[in-house]
């Protein structure tokens, strides 16, 4: 798991709708909201109604650091 590779406690949310903690230390994994959206079309049973279809598909596809060298870039390229 991503939590004893990494070092960190981690965070998971998965198809059916529940977000998980992975306490690196205790090694113990528990559900922390079952309010996530979720997947109907996904294979396990949901655990709640709340749909992922209307949230936007806009989430980011670069790295912050790219969006600040693009950022800068645009600045000292209006300047010319």
């Amino acid at each position: 798991m991503n939590a004893w590779v990494q070092d960190k406690d981690s965070y998971v949310a998965t198809p059916n709708g529940s977000l998980f903690h992975y306490d690196r230390k205790s090694g113990e994994e528990r559900v922390v909201s079952t309010e996530m959206p979720s997947d109907e079309n996904h294979h396990s049973k949901r655990k709640n109604d709340i749909d992922s279809k209307p949230l936007p598909k806009d989430e980011p596809t670069r790295t912050m650091k790219e969006a600040v060298l693009t950022f800068l870039s645009n600045i000292f390229s209006d300047r010319e």
